[in-house]
């Protein structure tokens, strides 16, 4: 797709080169923006490149979205090797159009990709963090901001920057304006929830463990190893369980990944209910299949709220640091519950880095963690009993 003369209309790519998100909830909103892709170029290749996650090898080629992937660890990526090796195989494939997220380390593929011709990727604007600060001071800062968050090899990248907005904007629409960007003309219906794919062998799994004709409650305490301090404890979810249970009556599904364990096991000696433990059972298939069983979920701000909303399925997640506006509910919005302290300070992390400026607090600076430490386990109970109540 080289650039179309004067009045010329731009040829659609043949090869599109898509430089994506890895983890599970961020691939989900993800999601939309390669259903678009797919509807825009039907006779385009899709060539995805993440780390090697379970969302990335088991969701993508489920789902028929792209044609082939290429997984990097994320180590790999600050070797010189790999980033020839990465250089080589773009150059060879000859792609037409290259889509970059926001989490993509360009560190590693600025080199690679400024032989496409059109370059479609998000970029944030470096603004001051406060209007007393003198010159050296202010150029400090903003040499410290564009080489944290790799925000001069973005400029120089992308020959279509994607801003991302200055107040609270939506992953999914933030992604879709990448094919925007691309020359697509976005539609409503491109919002709308994705098809997570769910084999038989998935769906076999969740009948043999979650019979039909039962009422099912979904659970998933989140991984030890989250990034920004948005786990609720496991005991504090333990005591909302307890209500729930004694008020539904529904069964408890426990969902996680093999990292989770120890938590899982945590949280059974705490709540005393019997329940159906599967963290470490189920691959994402067959966690997303039983997570359809489960007549509403429960959680943090995880990537498994994200596929309970995708799938329809009522949600209550506690917020802490993140922000719901952006990582939160989308489809069917009033299906949804919101928990959080409502503190001034959260939320302290937007677009996937921490806020900055003159004397804000963040997650690692508080000292306090208030807006998750300080929310009691009644609290919540109350909030989802009334929630549930009303459904």
């Amino acid at each position: 797709m080289r650039a179309p003369g004067p009045g010329a209309r731009a040829a659609a790519p043949g090869k599109v080169l898509v430089l994506g998100y890895a983890a599970i909830g961020d691939l989900i909103f993800f999601l939309p923006t390669l259903r678009a892709l797919r509807r825009g170029f039907p006779g385009a290749k899709i060539v995805f490149v993440a780390d090697r996650y379970a969302g990335t090898s088991e969701i993508l080629p489920a789902s028929g979205l792209v044609d082939d992937l290429w997984l990097y660890e994320h180590e790999e990526l600050a070797a010189r090797g790999t980033r020839r090796e990465i250089e080589r195989r773009v150059g060879a494939e000859g792609f037409d159009a290259v889509a970059a997220t926001g989490a993509t380390p360009m560190r590693a593929f600025a080199g690679a990709v400024l032989s496409v011709p059109t370059r479609a990727g998000h970029c944030r604007p470096i603004r001051a963090p406060h209007a007393g600060w003198g010159p050296l001071r202010y150029a400090a800062w903003r040499l410290r901001r564009g080489v944290v968050c790799e925000e001069f090899e973005r400029r120089l990248a992308f020959n279509r920057k994607v801003w991302t907005a200055p107040g609270a904007e939506h992953a999914v629409r933030r992604n879709l304006r990448l094919a925007q960007a691309l020359g697509l003309s976005l539609r409503q219906e491109d919002e709308a929830r994705p098809e997570l794919p769910e084999p038989a062998a998935a769906r076999d799994f969740a009948e043999r463990h979650l019979p039909r004709g039962k009422r099912f409650l979904g659970l998933h305490l989140g991984s030890p190893r989250s990034q920004y301090a948005k786990i609720w404890p496991a005991q504090r979810w333990a005591a909302v369980a307890r209500a729930v249970v004694a008020k539904t009556g529904a069964s408890l599904v426990l969902l996680g990944g093999p990292e989770e364990t120890d938590a899982a096991r945590a949280f059974a000696a705490a709540c005393g209910e019997p329940l159906i433990d599967l963290t470490g059972r189920a691959g994402i298939l067959e966690t997303f299949a039983a997570l359809r069983r489960c007549e509403a979920f429960l959680a943090s701000d995880t990537g498994l709220a994200k596929a309970a909303m995708a799938l329809g399925v009522p949600t209550a997640t506690v917020w802490g640091p993140t922000d719901p506006r952006e990582l939160g509910r989308i489809w069917d919005a009033e299906r949804h519950l919101d928990v959080s302290k409502s503190l001034p300070c959260s939320p302290c992390v937007g677009l996937g880095v921490r806020n900055e400026g003159f004397d804000v607090l963040h997650f690692d600076n508080c000292g306090h963690r208030a807006c998750l430490g300080e929310l009691a386990a009644e609290e919540v109970a109350a909030k989802v009993l009334a929630w549930l109540e009303a459904r």
